[in-house]
């Protein structure tokens, strides 16, 4: 192997470590090689939007550090660094959405953005401007998905409203974003409403009786919180809120009524408006004709 390659190697795997030396070494290194216009899977459980405009998306590795920019159609125009990634997304060529309120998507654990596809394409066709992000579910913990979700929306141009339609464990991260009405973007911003699809507010029975270390390495520090609700202190939206769940005997695991995976005492957040949707299972509650119907008609007075 070429002293370079070896180099690059060696670079790699300490950027792995989290170094941020040799993240910065390993950004530097890619960013001195011209880029490929390759499709993408348009990042599952390793990487983070960390910017948006428009369905172009700058995203973060959660080992190595690097960045690289997405366009609509998920392939690769640009990687290496911030700085390089960034400069690219501001000369795409592309006219201003005029519509000033945002609705952001955020998928649950062990799930993609793929899984609110469906939910997607019936926002936009409603007539609704829908940013649909990724984050690493399964690799890190709720405050640094919010943390990548709160860069995303300080980096938001043309947007003055903005609501939230998450999944599962999508409703902490929004609430943990939330959280901090001293972010940057709350300055010029105005928070909407959130909307929570079968989200464990108190955490999940299912998770502590799955709790076992194999488990907690496939899931992540995300399912630890969900595992333990005293890990999982995030405080409660100051915005309208609605919690919308499954509702039958499905899980012997679960106490009471429960969507399949979450009981209905686990979604309850105080203050929250709670729908129940009998038929609308866990996993495939976002594309349940009623639960639609209802998510588009909470946020049509928004607009």
């Amino acid at each position: 192997m070429r002293p370079r390659r070896w180099t690059f190697a060696l670079v790699l795997i300490a950027a792995a470590c989290h170094s941020p030396t040799a993240v910065r070494a390993y950004e530097e290194h890619v960013g001195d090689l011209p880029n490929l216009t390759l499709p993408t899977l348009g990042g599952s459980q390793l990487w983070s939007d960390v910017a948006w405009q428009d369905g172009w998306r700058v995203q973060q590795h959660a080992w190595t550090g690097h960045h690289r920019l997405l366009d609509p159609g998920n392939r690769r125009r640009a990687w290496g660094s911030w700085e390089r990634c960034q400069s690219a997304l501001w000369e795409v060529d592309g006219s201003q959405d005029a519509r000033t309120h945002l609705v952001v998507l955020l998928h649950g654990l062990g799930r993609t953005r793929r899984s609110l596809t469906g939910l997607e394409e019936a926002l936009a066709a409603a007539g609704h401007r829908v940013a649909c992000l990724s984050y690493p579910s399964t690799r890190a913990a709720i405050e640094q998905h919010a943390a990548a979700v709160t860069a995303v929306l300080d980096g938001l141009e043309g947007v003055e409203r903005v609501s939230f339609v998450t999944h599962s464990l999508g409703g902490i991260v929004a609430r943990e974003v939330l959280s901090d009405p001293s972010a940057a973007w709350r300055k010029r911003i105005q928070p909407g409403i959130l909307i929570q699809l079968a989200p464990p507010n108190q955490g999940a029975e299912i998770a502590r009786r799955l709790d076992l270390w194999p488990v907690r390495w496939l899931l992540g520090p995300s399912f630890v919180a969900l595992a333990n609700p005293r890990g999982l202190d995030v405080p409660v939206p100051g915005i309208p809120t609605f919690v919308i769940t499954g509702a039958g005997r499905a899980n012997p695991w679960v106490a009471g009524l429960d969507d399949g995976v979450v009981g209905i005492g686990e979604v309850y957040l105080p203050g929250a408006r709670t729908e129940y949707v009998p038929g609308a299972w866990h996993t495939l509650v976002m594309d349940h004709q009623v639960v639609r119907e209802r998510v588009l008609a909470l946020l049509e007075p928004i607009d």
